[in-house]
């Protein structure tokens, strides 16, 4: 799980993966406490880990997700959520 402002709103996001599915939940913050419901985006093996980070410089966090097995390392590049 991580906490990132993937969206550029200034709000906390919630990333969230299982080892169980092949998806990432992202919760968008609403700023009061409260979240979005969840919009799920596949991955290609069972995410053990998650991080974000902005590799590219272009001021947008980046989604890495590691699989479970150890094999699999996906970069998804932020295009802009909103």
């Amino acid at each position: 799980m991580a906490l990132a402002d993937l969206n550029g709103d200034g709000r906390l996001d919630i990333l969230a993966a299982t080892r169980t599915s092949d998806f990432v939940s992202i919760l968008a913050g609403r700023g009061d406490g409260t979240f979005e419901r969840p919009t799920n985006h596949g991955v290609l093996d069972s995410p053990g880990s998650l991080t974000v980070a902005d590799v590219d410089g272009d001021g947008a966090l980046n989604l890495f997700t590691a699989s479970f097995h150890g094999d699999v390392l996906q970069v998804f590049r932020n295009q802009g959520c909103r």
